[in-house]
Protein backbone atom coordinates (compact mmCIF):
# COMPACT_ATOMS: atom_id res chain seq x y z
CA UNK A 1 0.00 0.00 0.00
CA UNK A 2 1.14 3.88 -0.25
CA UNK A 3 -0.20 6.88 0.64
CA UNK A 4 -0.15 10.09 -2.08
CA UNK A 5 0.37 13.18 -0.53
CA UNK A 6 -0.87 15.82 -3.74
CA UNK A 7 0.76 19.42 -3.68
CA UNK A 8 -0.29 22.73 -6.11
CA UNK A 9 2.43 24.11 -7.23
CA UNK A 10 0.48 27.28 -8.66
CA UNK A 11 2.10 28.82 -5.59
CA UNK A 12 6.15 29.14 -6.17
CA UNK A 13 7.14 28.73 -2.67
CA UNK A 14 5.16 25.06 -3.02
CA UNK A 15 7.90 24.21 -5.52
CA UNK A 16 10.35 24.55 -3.63
CA UNK A 17 9.27 23.23 -0.26
CA UNK A 18 8.33 19.77 -2.30
CA UNK A 19 11.87 19.83 -3.38
CA UNK A 20 13.03 19.98 0.03
CA UNK A 21 10.62 17.49 1.63
CA UNK A 22 11.40 14.99 -1.37
CA UNK A 23 15.04 15.39 -0.41
CA UNK A 24 14.56 14.49 3.27
CA UNK A 25 12.55 11.19 2.57
CA UNK A 26 14.63 9.98 -0.31
CA UNK A 27 17.71 10.47 1.99
CA UNK A 28 16.48 9.32 5.24
CA UNK A 29 16.65 5.83 6.38
CA UNK A 30 15.24 6.56 9.79
CA UNK A 31 12.00 4.35 10.81
CA UNK A 32 10.26 7.59 12.01
CA UNK A 33 10.30 8.89 8.59
CA UNK A 34 7.97 7.19 6.05
CA UNK A 35 9.99 6.03 2.87
CA UNK A 36 9.78 7.84 -0.34
CA UNK A 37 8.47 5.85 -3.25
CA UNK A 38 8.20 8.25 -6.45
CA UNK A 39 6.46 11.48 -7.61
CA UNK A 40 4.36 12.44 -10.59
CA UNK A 41 4.00 15.47 -12.18
CA UNK A 42 0.31 15.71 -13.10
CA UNK A 43 -1.16 18.77 -14.42
CA UNK A 44 -0.61 21.53 -12.26
CA UNK A 45 -0.13 19.13 -9.20
CA UNK A 46 3.21 16.88 -7.63
CA UNK A 47 2.02 13.76 -6.30
CA UNK A 48 4.58 12.34 -3.90
CA UNK A 49 4.44 8.50 -3.52
CA UNK A 50 4.87 7.28 -0.34
CA UNK A 51 4.69 3.95 1.99
CA UNK A 52 1.90 3.88 3.74
CA UNK A 53 2.31 3.54 7.55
Amino acid sequence: QVAIKKISLLRESSTELCVNEIQVMRDSKNANVVNYVDSYLVDEELWLVMEYM
